[in-house]
């Protein structure tokens, strides 16, 4: 409730306004200040924002038991007249819930003040220690976040894939994304050269890591003279260098349509399985000229 108390200053008694009221009224300033909390009293319990409707100066003087009091009122700025009602100047800086509230917080700031440093940190409010709660309290834990796989289908070498997979880490080659168009691929490749056998894809695999290759290739099989008899095609077999030549000259040849495939070896005969050609051990030793000093002579 509004009239639960009102605020008064505590040497009211010396106040100028109380001086004159006092002497207007030939009366004892303690007296003065009765009537005013009698005013006050009144103004704060009945007014609606220090507006009295319906009172006239007359009937405060009647309320309070003090003829005058109004008018000594009025004529030192406490009291006005608005038509049929009194008005309290400055009302809510002076009385009121806003105003109690106030003088309260001012109160609670200047008791706080003068508390040491250490009691001060003590008073904390409700919401600050359930804020200081939250704060000690441990984050909870982020569940780690499941590491995507692709499904392996069926007929894949599982152990020997993984193997290859770990070997390309050990390169630092990027890595297979874990959807249909990297690793999924690189797989229906495996499989498509494999012929879905698990062993020709462990083989595949063990031929792309022994040569430091980054893809997986068809696998060869046979002897092969520059590599030790390793991924040759059979006893026909004439190097690396006259396969590839024989591979584009057939190439060539089909291009322009001049002869049919197959039929690029027979250009060369008993000629292309070495470089040397038709020569004895003699030939290769020994030189084919004999230069004397007398051979020597400057142009």
């Amino acid at each position: 409730m509004a009239g639960d108390w009102i605020k008064m200053r505590s040497d009211l008694h010396t106040h100028p306004k109380i001086v004159r009221m006092a002497s207007a009224l030939k009366a004892d300033r303690l007296r003065i200040v009765g009537g005013l909390h009698s005013a006050w009293c009144l103004f704060d319990v009945h007014s609606v924002d220090g507006f009295l409707d319906g009172y006239s100066p007359e009937t405060l003087d009647d309320m309070i038991g003090f003829p005058g009091f109004s008018r000594a009122m009025m004529a030192v700025g406490w009291l006005e007249v608005d038509g049929e009602n009194l008005v309290m100047p400055r009302f809510d800086e002076h009385n009121g819930q806003s105003a109690k509230r106030r003088a309260q917080d001012a109160a609670r700031k200047r008791s706080v003040r003068k508390m040491s440093a250490s009691q001060a940190d003590k008073m904390t409010t409700r919401e600050e220690k359930r804020r200081e709660d939250l704060k000690d309290k441990d984050p909870p834990l982020t569940p780690p976040k499941e590491k995507q796989a692709y499904p392996y289908p069926e007929g894949l070498n599982v152990s020997a894939w993984e193997e290859w997979k770990q070997y390309r880490r050990d390169l630092k080659i990027k890595a297979y994304a874990p959807t249909p168009r990297s690793e999924g691929a690189a797989i229906t490749n495996l499989l498509k050269l494999s012929g879905g056998d698990l062993q020709v894809q462990a083989e595949i695999i063990k031929q792309s890591m022994a040569n430091s290759w980054h893809g997986l290739f068809e696998l060869k099989t046979g002897g092969n003279h520059e590599t030790g008899g390793r991924y040759g095609a059979g006893p026909d077999y004439k190097g690396n260098a006259v396969e590839a030549v024989h591979a584009a000259t057939a190439r060539m040849r089909e291009q322009y349509g001049l002869t049919s495939p197959g039929q690029n070896n027979q250009d060369l005969g008993s000629h292309g399985g070495t470089v040397f050609g038709q020569m004895d051990q003699a030939e290769r030793a020994d030189p084919a000229i004999t230069l004397d000093q007398r051979d020597w002579k400057a142009v």
